[in-house]
């Protein structure tokens, strides 16, 4: 029996918006005197953090190099940094994605002291925010877009008795897309400029796709279970990790983003598993579209490129969900999005669950998605 009558929305896009719980942190063995520079870096951090987020509601980058050590790494982390963000402003504008509101969160997981001048700490970071998009839609009502789990690592450092930054680690869509060779800041830079001279005009890939998945009747398929699949991803895409306890979180072993869609699909919608092969015990290379376990899982479960692949030959499997590629004009709520940031058109990169569509007043409708890798819910993104 096959599931899923519905479509599958693949689609290439330069790059998203993205950001972040102000909680107590952990103490673990720190002495008075550590408590005390603990809450001074606290301080410093969200000094920071703010400052990001201002940047992003006026669409105008503050001045961060107060905040940042002057050595060499601090120099150059903050060099790295302001290319991002630079970037970050320039697309909002472009795609009306600056934050009309933000709330930001903050929560402190370590702090680990390798001197009184130096420490490195953990930080996750999340948020609430309003898009401009999302506000000029509904100014009464407008849509909350909520990202969580985005894990920093961030290093600092003691100069005449204030914390300063020297570098934060994490990793988010665009710092995944710049790590990409050919990719670097002038270039996703010169390809936001030109998409903006020529926005009257737009140009996709995927012009020449229907707007419908018609599929070949099948009398062994049933529908598809789209609210449910919705709710599902609600429910879990920005929940605390290890999210659902029935799978597993392969966050950090190369994203969750697959896994998760695939839950909704599955748990959600009501679509089938379907089993290809001999079980197998490395977790990889199976046929089909399963998860029995972290040992025992179809490589279509948790890969981008494989479970495109799965959907659109529908013919091949007696069970599963099946789909087509389609047009934006086509999407429907609980439809997939497959992001292809390296280009290629064969090899694909990110998977996300559609869970709003929003009339943007012109007939145009404005998708909202849900996702992992990074934790997002009804977050805006323009195909």
């Amino acid at each position: 029996m096959k599931v899923l009558r519905g479509s599958l929305f693949v689609t290439i896009i330069v790059l998203t918006a993205f950001f972040i719980h102000m909680a107590q942190p952990e103490i673990l063995g720190l002495g008075a005197s550590n408590a005390v520079e603990q809450n001074e870096i606290q301080n410093a951090i969200n000094v920071y953090f703010d400052a990001r987020y201002r940047s992003m509601s006026s669409l105008q980058l503050e001045d961060l190099s107060k905040m940042i050590d002057t050595s060499t790494q601090g120099v150059s982390f903050l060099r790295a940094e302001k290319g991002k963000l630079e970037i970050e402003i320039k697309y909002a504008k472009l795609k009306k994605l600056g934050y009309t509101q933000f709330k930001k969160y903050l929560d402190f997981k370590n702090f680990v002291f390798s001197s009184s001048q130096s420490a490195v700490v953990t930080v996750v970071e999340g948020h609430d925010v309003v898009f401009e998009i999302s506000n000029e839609i509904s100014k009464i009502n407008p849509i909350v877009s909520k990202m969580r789990n985005l894990q920093h690592t961030i290093a600092v450092s003691k100069v005449e008795g204030t914390w300063k930054i020297v570098s934060d680690n994490y990793e988010d869509d665009l710092w995944r897309l710049l790590k990409i060779p050919g990719n670097s800041q002038e270039e996703l830079l010169l390809s936001i400029n030109y998409e903006e001279e020529n926005i009257s005009q737009p140009v996709t890939s995927l012009d020449n796709l229907t707007t419908q998945c018609s599929l070949p009747a099948d009398t062994s398929s049933y529908a598809y279970n789209r609210l449910g699949a919705v709710t599902y991803a609600h429910q879990w895409a920005t929940a605390a990790r290890p999210y659902n306890p029935v799978y597993v979180d392969y966050t950090d072993a190369g994203g969750d983003c697959t896994n998760f869609v695939n839950q909704a699909i599955h748990d959600g919608g009501n679509a089938q598993m379907v089993f290809g092969g001999t079980h197998g015990t490395n977790g990889n290379g199976q046929l089909g579209w399963y998860f029995y376990s972290s040992l025992d899982h179809a490589t279509a479960w948790n890969y981008v490129t494989p479970l495109m692949e799965f959907i659109t030959q529908y013919w091949v499997w007696p069970a599963g969900p099946e789909g087509c590629e389609v047009a934006v004009t086509g999407l429907q709520v609980g439809d997939l999005i497959q992001y292809d940031w390296e280009g290629t058109g064969v090899l694909w990169d990110h998977s996300a669950i559609v869970v709003n569509l929003v009339d943007q007043g012109s007939g145009v409708m404005m998708p909202y998605i849900a996702s992992h890798t990074p934790d997002l819910d009804n977050y805006y993104t323009l195909a």
